[in-house]
C-alpha cells in the first residue's frame, strides 16, 4: 500500500520502484517526447551522493519538481543529470590535462605542491583526502596563472559548489594551503585570496549515538543476512572506538589471545598513535573472535589466496574473503542497516563512524577518566580534556589503564541491566 501511495502523489515523470532487500527507488522517468529530446531515465539522489531513501519522501518530490520546470525552461539533458545526481549548481570541470603545463599555473603550482615535503610528509589518509580536492582544483582553473585567482573567483567556486557544502569546504580549504605555498615557497603571489574569503563550514550535525538495542540489533542482523564479519566488526568497535579505516585493515597480528589476549591497533592511519583493546576481558568477544577465524581458515583451506587472505587483515569481506576496501565496506554495513531498519527503523541513519563517538560516550558515561578513554581510543589526554593538556605531555598510555576502562564499563554496565531488570514500584 505504502508503494501505491508513493507512486501516486510523485509529480508527473516521477516513479517509485521496489529495490533490493525491501528499499524503494526513485526516478525521473521522461516520456517518449521528452526522450526524442535527448533526456533519459535518471535515478534521484540527495547531495552527498546516496540515493534517495524512503524515508525522504517529500525531497523527491522536491527534485522532481525541480527537474520539470528546468525542463519546461529548456534545461539541456546534461544540467537535469546533475541535478537528479543531487549536483545542482555544480561548478563545470575540464578534464585533467595531458603532457607539459604552463609554468606558474596552478596545475604547475599543484605539481610542485605535491613533489614537495609539506606534501609528502602527511599521512597517506590525508594524502588521500587532499588530492581529492586538489584535482578539483586543477579541473576548476588549472589552466589559469595562480596571479589571476582573486576573490570574486574564490567565491564563484564556493558558490559553484554550495549544494556539497563540505565538498565545497574542502576545496576552498585546499585551494588556500595551494596559494600559500605559492607565495611562501614560490614567490609567486603576495597575497593568499582563498585564506581571507571569509568562507565557515556549516554547523556539523550533531553526533548520531548508536542506542543499547542498536548496536546488537545492527550485529545480529549483519550475520543473519550472511555478513558476519561485519556484525563482529561492528561488535568490536563499540568498545574499540577507532576509524573505520583503521577497523577494515586491522592485521591479523593485532589480535594475539595467546600474548595478554589484547586487540592492537599499533599505528592509526591518521595520527600514528597505539591503540590498545584488552579484549579478553569483554564476555563473548574474544571466543566469537577466534570462531569467525577459524569458519575463515575452513572456508579458504585450499584455495589459491588463503596464505594471501590468512597474511592480511584480520576481517575480510564476507562475499569476496578478501580484505576489505571502503566502498564494498560502505555497500555492506548499507545493506546491514536497511535490513535492520525493516524491524528497528530507528537503524535507518545509523553510520558506522559514529560507533567511534558511541563508544567513547558509554565510556565517559561509566566514569572512565581520560587517560583511560585515549588508551583505547588512541587520542591524546588533551585533545580528550583540553584542561588536562599539561597532564597529557606527562602521563604515556598504557595497557593498565585500558583494562581500568574496560572494567568499569564493565561494572557499569551490568548495573544498567540490573536497573532495566528491577520492576518500578
Amino acid at each position: 500500500m505504502a508503494m501505491a501511495r508513493s507512486t501516486i502523489e510523485l509529480p508527473k515523470y516521477g516513479r517509485a520502484r521496489p529495490g533490493r532487500g525491501g528499499t524503494t527507488r526513485f526516478f525521473w522517468e521522461p516520456g517518449p517526447g521528452l526522450r526524442k529530446q535527448g533526456y533519459k531515465v535518471e535515478r534521484l539522489y540527495r547531495a552527498d551522493g546516496i540515493p534517495i531513501p524512503a524515508q525522504q519522501f517529500g525531497l523527491a518530490v522536491e527534485l522532481l519538481t525541480t527537474i520539470n520546470k528546468r525542463v519546461a525552461e529548456g534545461a539541456e539533458p546534461s544540467e537535469i543529470h546533475r541535478i537528479a545526481r543531487g549536483r545542482q549548481g555544480v561548478v563545470e570541470l575540464a578534464p585533467p590535462p595531458r603532457g607539459a603545463v604552463a609554468p606558474g599555473t596552478i596545475h604547475d603550482v599543484i605539481r610542485r605542491y605535491k613533489a614537495h615535503w609539506r606534501f609528502r610528509d602527511l599521512r597517506a589518509s590525508t594524502r588521500r583526502v587532499y588530492l581529492q580536492s586538489l584535482d578539483l582544483l586543477g579541473r576548476w582553473a588549472g589552466d589559469k596563472h595562480v596571479t589571476v585567482i582573486d576573490g570574486p573567483m574564490v567565491q564563484e567556486l564556493y558558490a559553484g559548489l554550495r549544494s556539497r557544502p563540505y565538498v565545497a569546504h574542502a576545496a576552498v580549504r585546499i585551494l588556500s594551503i595551494v596559494l600559500q605555498f605559492a607565495k611562501r615557497d614560490l614567490h609567486l603571489i603576495d597575497d593568499n585570496p582563498a585564506r581571507e574569503a571569509g568562507l565557515r563550514l556549516p554547523k556539523a550535525p550533531d553526533k548520531r549515538i548508536w542506542s543499547p538495542a542498536e548496536v546488537p540489533h545492527m550485529d545480529a542482523t549483519a550475520c543473519r543476512i550472511g555478513l558476519p564479519a561485519m556484525g563482529l566488526a561492528i561488535a568490536v568497535n563499540h568498545w574499540f572506538c577507532q576509524r573505520q579505516g583503521d577497523i577494515i585493515t586491522l592485521p591479523v597480528t593485532a589480535w594475539r589471545p595467546q600474548d595478554g589476549g589484547d586487540l592492537t591497533v599499533r599505528e592509526q592511519s591518521k595520527t600514528g598513535a597505539r591503540a590498545t583493546l584488552p579484549l579478553i576481558l569483554i564476555p563473548g568477544l574474544p571466543a566469537r573472535l577466534d570462531a569467525y577465524r577459524a569458519a575463515l581458515r575452513h572456508r579458504w583451506h585450499r584455495r589459491p589466496h588463503a596464505e594471501l587472505v590468512e597474511a592480511r587483515t584480520l576481517f575480510v569481506d564476507d562475499e569476496t574473503g578478501r580484505p576489505w576496501d571502503g566502498g564494498r565496506f560502505y555497500r555492506q554495513f548499507r545493506r546491514v542497516r536497511e535490513a535492520a531498519a525493516r524491524t528497528m527503523p530507528s537503524c535507518a541513519d545509523l553510520q558506522f563512524k559514529h560507533l567511534r563517538h558511541s563508544g567513547m560516550t558509554v565510556y565517559a558515561d561509566a566514569g572512565v577518566d581520560s587517560a583511560g578513554i585515549a588508551a583505547i581510543s588512541g587520542h591524546e589526554i588533551g585533545s580528550i580534556a583540553p584542561q588536562e593538556r599539561i597532564l597529557g605531555t606527562y602521563i604515556a598510555k598504557t595497557r593498565e589503564q585500558a583494562i581500568t576502562a574496560v572494567r568499569t564499563r564493565l561494572a557499569y554496565e551490568e548495573q544498567l541491566a540490573a536497573e532495566a531488570a528491577t520492576p518500578l514500584d
